[in-house]
């Protein structure tokens, strides 16, 4: 991973897994980026069950949008089907 990536995914983590932070105080492409991070790692890990299980999942609803973001409209549809 490249030193930027690397920083700015330390950056968004720290902001919402640090001391009470919650996405709502990131930034709008923040928020978006860490959604999709979320989704993305815990489906590729353990699937739907284990976004849905794991703390990712209490940001499921906000999924679909960040994913329509970045062009992934299939995925979006998926999220809200699931």
């Amino acid at each position: 991973m490249h030193s930027a990536d690397e920083t700015l995914l330390q950056a968004v983590a720290d902001a919402l897994y640090g001391d009470g932070v919650s996405p709502t105080g990131l930034s709008e492409p923040e928020r978006v980026f860490t959604y999709v991070w979320e989704f993305d790692g815990e489906v590729a890990n353990g699937g739907f069950e284990q976004y849905y299980f794991n703390y990712a999942g209490e940001h499921a609803s906000a999924a679909p949008p960040a994913l329509r973001a970045i062009g992934a409209e299939d995925t979006a549809r998926i999220v809200e089907q699931a």
